[in-house]
């Protein structure tokens, strides 16, 4: 590696310090830091609170944290290096699962590789209803 920069030579290369006691230092991992972040309906926090102990062991294995936040009504996962790659497309599956009301149990069975899709219909956006004109009759 050269320690020239346009010409010149750059003194700070040589007192570069890598810290490799980190768990952020993995070589063989592609993402080095992943949050995601998502509200969910308050009719639900007594839902999540219960099962929050199986969602925290379920996530503990793919190396994923998570926190529960009552008061602004946030699910937050965060993931250091992890070994998946695909453990950060499930966990955010997952946050859209338990976003959208989906029981947590049910919600988890994504982090085993079971697909999931999720179909808005109604007249709010993205919905089925809006989407194709559909009225609604009185």
């Amino acid at each position: 590696m050269s320690n020239h920069v346009n010409g010149m030579e750059d003194r700070s290369v040589h007192r570069m310090v890598i810290d490799k006691s980190t768990p952020a230092s993995d070589k063989d991992s592609p993402v080095d830091y992943s949050i995601l972040r998502m509200p969910f309906l308050r009719r639900i926090t007594t839902d999540l609170q219960e099962a929050w102990p199986v969602l925290q062991s379920a996530l503990e294995e793919y190396d994923i944290s998570c926190a529960l936040d009552m008061d602004r009504y946030f699910i937050t996962f965060t993931t250091t290096r992890t070994k998946d790659p695909y453990a950060i497309l499930k966990s955010r599956y997952l946050l859209r699962l338990l976003s959208a009301a989906v029981p947590a149990l049910q919600a988890v069975k994504v982090l085993n590789g079971i697909p999931c899709h999720l179909i808005y219909t109604g007249y709010h956006i993205g919905g089925l209803c809006k989407k194709f004109g559909i009225k609604m009759e009185l």
